[in-house]
């Protein structure tokens, strides 16, 4: 029973480092002058952490960390090469972003671990 609850404990903290890596992620865009790309990002980046935490049971198999690797560089790719505004988006835009994202996120984790 107890090393159950340091495993919840580690993993709460595993979240809690999850979304401070993201905020360190919008704040390294944002002192640059791309406030719009470090939201995006950083939301996208929640998004990932949220669909991977949903499908946590399946981090034993390869195939579930190649997908994360491979989603991650598909739209960092996508995020980099489109076009942002320089000005900051407010919260309430991001939020469909981030949902639709990890929606995605989580529906192609799923189908790969059909297979």
């Amino acid at each position: 029973m107890k090393s159950r609850e340091q495993g919840s404990i580690l993993l709460d903290l595993l979240q809690i480092g999850a979304v401070a890596v993201a905020s360190f992620i919008l704040f390294y865009f944002v002192f640059p002058g791309h406030p719009g790309l470090g939201g995006v990002v950083s939301v996208c980046a929640i998004g990932e952490i949220m669909a991977a935490r949903a499908c946590w049971d399946s981090r034993h198999h390869p195939r579930f960390w190649l997908t994360l690797a491979a989603i991650t560089f598909v739209q960092g790719a996508i995020i980099i090469l489109a076009p942002w505004p320089e000005a900051r988006f407010p919260g309430i835009v991001l939020v469909p972003i981030g949902l639709a994202d990890c929606a995605v996120v989580y529906g192609i984790i799923k189908v790969v671990e059909k297979f």
